[in-house]
């Protein structure tokens, strides 16, 4: 008893001896004391002391009053720090209200009545210390939460860019409310913070992004996908199968491009792949081809590089051979193969500059095409360009071709934009190189293209600069003289 009397004393004596060099003369002695005064156990009892102090001349001692309150103020001192707080500048009050957040993070209050004190002197802040607020919103419980809630429910407008990180200061469970709750009323009245929620999700609550999937947003959708990526795929179904799914070339990329392989489960991998390395975009396919590469040098949760080595050699031999040469960042020595170097000024031919290529009216996907049918198009170019050599050496052989039925356009063979090219050859020969959309239209309609048909294969074969309108109603080659 007598001992925990000493200490008591011992106590006190040490407090009175930091309030009393408060006032000290000496300035070293007042600010030692001053510094002393924030960590000092026991620092409930100089409360009144700082509060006194909040009044000091000397800008040094009053900071370090204020932080001293922050670090240990409660119940009625709550609302008078707070109107104290008003009187300082915006920079020195966040700075106070930092130490309040550290300090709830390891003691925040329990009681029903200090969690009231609290919230009821945060409601009068301004949004520029939003972020630090709802932090400390965080640790007062089931009243902090509800608050937090009415804000993104009533005025979502209001919600600083910074408060959406505090959002994974909440608990799970009320976290994962909070992104559903952000998601609906983003999509309502403020889509720019989907990038900041996307950034506190898991690879559970992505699932809330669903309907942004749905936007007609092709850069919304590619965010959801990119952060999808970047979670990992442990699973090859829901929202992960909907980024497969979608129709839009550059979403599947980002999703492939952001695939954090040591997050990921392998067999949810390659189930992807298998889609996108059949798909009809040259990008996607790319894309996909670098992944299966990757795979052979970067391990996937639960698997080891030797075992993945093994499947994707079994399964995607084709594509890491399409891939080593030209992902020279990525080891491909475990192949076996010698990655020949590449032309300074490599060679791209058409169909690759077709697929390739970018543009504003790019918002479709081209239509599918096996390989057949892209080798029966190299071959047909191949002989326009042979008989375009042959025109330039032997100009007086220039064969006349009296209809569309002498380059055989009713093959069965043929695709479209292909019957509509020897269509265009024969017509040329009769009526010159501006050949009539109209008398283009009414032959191919005889061998059974219909006008919808025509329409898309025009502006296809315009769009990948083949073809162009040479005059009002009259279409042409472009560069190669027939």
């Amino acid at each position: 008893m007598k001992s925990l009397r000493k200490q008591e004393a011992a106590k006190v004596k040490e407090l009175q001896r930091i309030s009393d060099s408060l006032e000290a003369a000496d300035p070293e002695v007042m600010y030692s004391a001053a510094g002393t005064m924030i960590t000092v156990e026991n620092g409930l009892s100089l409360i009144p002391k700082a509060l006194a102090l909040t009044h000091s001349d000397d800008p040094t001692v009053c900071k370090l009053a204020y932080r001293t309150l922050g670090q240990n103020v409660y119940g009625k001192f709550v609302p008078e720090l707070f109107q104290r707080l008003g009187n300082i500048n915006p920079a020195e009050r966040e700075q106070v209200l930092q130490v309040i957040e550290e300090r709830f993070k390891t003691a925040c209050p329990e009681s029903s009545s200090e969690q009231d004190y609290w919230i009821d002197a945060l409601d009068g802040l301004g949004r520029e210390h939003q972020p630090t607020v709802f932090g400390i919103l965080s640790t007062l419980g089931r009243k902090g939460a509800n608050y937090v809630k009415k804000i993104l429910t009533d005025n979502i407008s209001s919600v600083s860019l910074g408060s959406i990180q505090k959002i994974r200061d909440f608990p799970k469970r009320t976290r994962n409310r909070f992104i559903k709750l952000l998601i609906k009323k983003s999509m309502e009245k403020k889509r720019d913070l989907l990038p900041y929620i996307l950034e506190i999700m898991d690879q559970k609550s992505i699932k809330y992004t669903a309907p942004y999937l749905q936007s007609e947003r092709w850069q919304e959708r590619t965010q959801v996908a990119a952060r999808v990526g970047r979670l990992g795929v442990s699973r090859a179904s829901g929202i992960v199968m909907e980024v497969v799914a979608d129709e839009d070339w550059r979403v599947k990329q980002a999703l492939l491009e952001n695939i954090a392989i040591e997050k990921s489960k392998l067999t949810s991998v390659l189930k992807i792949l298998e889609y996108m390395v059949k798909d009809s975009h040259a990008r996607v396919r790319g894309a996909a081809d670098r992944l299966v590469l990757q795979l052979g040098t970067t391990a996937c949760t639960g698997s080891t590089v030797e075992k993945q080595r093994k499947r994707i050699q079994k399964r995607f031999r084709k594509q890491l051979l399409r891939a080593a040469p030209v992902n020279k960042d990525v080891d491909s020595a475990w192949l076996g193969i010698d990655v020949e170097a590449e032309d300074p000024i490599p060679f791209i031919s058409d169909s690759e500059a077709r697929e390739e290529g970018m543009s504003l009216s790019d918002l479709e996907e081209p239509p599918k095409k096996d390989q057949a049918a892209e080798d029966a198009r190299e071959s047909l170019l191949g002989a326009l360009m042979s008989a375009q050599k042959k025109v330039k050496k032997k100009p007086q052989e220039l064969p006349h071709v009296a209809s569309v039925d002498d380059f055989d356009i009713g093959d069965s063979g043929l695709d479209p934009e292909e019957r509509f090219l020897v269509a265009l050859k024969a017509l040329h020969h009769q009526e010159g190189k501006d050949v009539a959309v109209e008398l283009l239209r009414a032959e191919l309609a005889g061998h059974g293209m219909d006008e919808k048909v025509f329409n898309e294969t025009l502006e296809e074969l315009e769009r990948n600069g083949i073809v162009y309108r040479s005059g009002e109603g009259t279409v042409s080659y472009v560069d190669i003289e027939l």
